[in-house]
């Protein structure tokens, strides 16, 4: 299974020293600050590859990086 959720965040939370919005994955929208989690899970429901892109990112945008994941997975079993 493929899925994204969305993490929002208080505006503080953003910006650590030393940091960039880049390194962070923090993107700007209407609802504030958030992040999206892009992950794929196994037969048995535990998190595999997953990582993070700005909110506002599609959800097709991770499925475009994590199907050939799914895939090479499906190609053992």
């Amino acid at each position: 299974m493929i899925d994204a959720t969305i993490v929002r965040a208080h505006q503080h939370s953003a910006g650590a020293k030393d940091s960039s919005a880049e390194q962070e994955d923090i993107g700007r929208s209407k609802g504030g600050l958030s992040t999206k989690i892009h992950g794929v899970v196994d037969t048995l429901g535990n998190p595999t590859p997953r990582f993070l892109t700005p909110g506002q990112a599609c959800d097709l945008d991770g499925a475009d990086i994590l199907l050939p994941v799914v895939e090479a997975a499906s190609s053992f079993g």
